[in-house]
């Protein structure tokens, strides 16, 4: 792969991300250390352009890596909101705490797109490392953008169980046991409930890892499966507003909630990307589509929909659909708020009794119980005043 190209994308990549490490303080680095990626950028780019206006045949592998690069390594992004939760230990793997603080350039992720259907498909990149990099970058691009994959997985998804790759300890199986088995009454389809599975068994190996358990998954492991899993997750977006109402609204809230989680989770980006606050939104449109608590069907509220409240207002944090979120909490589960509170003594463990109710679902305790246990909080201020104004201000009989 040895191409002018190449040689100046990687240059560029190097001395940007390099800046990005160092916050870009000018004050102490030479002019020419800050001029290095903006130069090295403009001749990668000039290359590139030659290169594909003089295109005869397939394009290299060289060029969709290169082009690759070009596409990660976008602006610096000027505002980096607070994290809400815990970060995973998944964030800073692959770089991607890294590559997340630069923005995406769409106009090179869609030239990608084209370099590869002209080179024939996946299948048809075979130099070693371009492959897994090109696999890699297009779940990276999707998760940010909202996108579907342009590449399916190309090879079957299964856990690393099934796969010889995770020997369970007795933690483990007690984890596994309970995670996923809420959305058992659900009418949801098929692939969902198998990427939900997949990602339920994903949870019990990385916390079977963190917490150093008998015989733990290895961290490659992990990671490569992860990323199968995010593939499969993200293919199940609809294209069209047509397949969107097709799908149905329990399954796009289940999706767009395991969408949320993922980004909590398992392929966690930086808070600048914009991605919670973006499925934060969706998601609060698609559950006003339909009265979906909606009693005669499922009963007293379910813990599902608390889930995926409680989900949805983590992700809402620090943005206007937060309050939202609160409201629609207090509403539905005010009162099962306050009576786990009262029940379940003073300080972090009153939500204990709540917290149980998540784990049905999609739940690791090590990044989800904190920022659930605010937003509950919150919504209980919400219902004690609702209730309290009640009190103040009874109805008026006629």
């Amino acid at each position: 792969m040895a191409s002018p190209l190449v040689l100046h994308t990687f240059i560029f990549a190097t001395t940007k991300q390099l800046l990005c490490l160092r916050g870009q303080k000018e004050d102490d680095m030479s002019q020419l250390a800050v001029r290095a990626p903006s130069i090295h950028q403009s001749e990668a780019l000039n290359h590139a352009r030659n290169e594909i206006e003089s295109l005869e045949g397939p394009p290299s592998d060289g060029m969709i890596l290169a082009v690759i690069i070009l596409a990660v390594n976008g602006t610096r992004r000027q505002h980096i909101p607070p994290q809400p939760h815990p970060v995973s230990p998944l964030a800073k793997t692959q770089s991607l705490h890294l590559f997340s603080l630069l923005n995406v350039v769409e106009a090179h992720v869609k030239a990608v797109a084209q370099l590869v259907s002209l080179k024939g498909g996946l299948e048809a990149v075979d130099t070693y490392g371009v492959r897994d990099t090109l696999l890699l970058a297009d779940i990276y691009f999707s998760s940010i953008l909202g996108t579907r994959p342009g590449q399916v997985w190309p090879t079957p998804v299964t856990s690393l169980v099934d796969a010889g790759l995770h020997s369970l300890d007795a933690r483990a199986e007690h984890l596994g046991s309970q995670l996923g088995t809420g959305f058992g009454p659900f009418k949801l389809d098929d692939d969902l409930r198998v990427v939900l599975q997949l990602m339920c068994d994903l949870v019990v190996a990385l916390d079977h890892h963190v917490r150093k358990g008998s015989h733990p998954p290895e961290w490659s492991d992990i990671i490569l499966q992860r990323n199968a899993v995010q593939n499969k997750l993200l293919c199940l977006k609809p294209l069209t507003h047509e397949e969107f109402v097709k799908a149905g609204t329990l399954n796009n809230i289940t999706r767009l909630a395991a969408n949320i989680f993922s980004d909590m989770v398992l392929f966690p980006l930086s808070p600048a990307t914009g991605i919670k606050p973006r499925l934060a939104g969706e998601l609060r449109r698609c559950l006003r589509t339909l009265p979906i608590l909606d009693i005669e069907e499922y009963g007293p509220p379910s813990e599902f929909f608390l889930w995926v409240l409680t989900l949805g207002g983590i992700a809402a944090s620090f943005t206007r659909h937060r309050g939202w979120y609160i409201e629609k909490l207090a509403e539905h589960y005010g009162e099962v708020l306050v009576l786990c509170k009262s029940g379940g003594g003073s300080g972090s463990g009153s939500d204990d009794s709540v917290l149980k109710r998540m784990r049905p679902f999609l739940w690791w305790a090590d990044v989800c119980d904190r920022p659930a246990r605010l937003l509950w909080a919150q919504s209980r201020d919400v219902y004690d005043e609702e209730r309290s104004l009640e009190g103040e201000y009874p109805p008026v009989s006629t």
